[in-house]
């Protein structure tokens, strides 16, 4: 992953105003019901009506390991619409503290 792969969406989105960006990123590869907490289910519903959640959407379904939610899906959720869909994904290769030093 490069700079070129870093998501430029053309309408800001609604989580660029986010007072805790930690919402985005629950427990994951816990329980159904861990995965579905009421912070969870408002960064859902922040998604839900934010203008770039279609390029958001479109971003994160191109890769195989992104965490977090966007476009209101987790990583399990996008994985499923990745099937179904026949999305072949590339692998994110940056961790977050390489991201934070460029």
């Amino acid at each position: 992953m490069n700079l070129c792969d870093f998501p430029r969406f053309t309408h800001e989105p609604s989580c660029a105003n986010a007072l805790n960006p930690e919402i985005w990123f629950p427990d994951e590869d816990s329980t159904i019901q861990a995965r579905y907490t009421r912070t969870a289910n408002f960064a859902r519903e922040i998604c839900e009506g934010c203008p770039a959640r279609e390029e958001c959407l479109d971003y994160s379904l191109q890769y195989e390991n992104l965490s977090g939610i966007w476009a209101g899906l987790d990583k399990h959720e996008r994985k499923a619409e990745q099937i179904t869909r026949g999305i072949v994904t590339k692998p994110v290769t940056l961790t977050l503290d390489e991201i934070r030093s460029m």
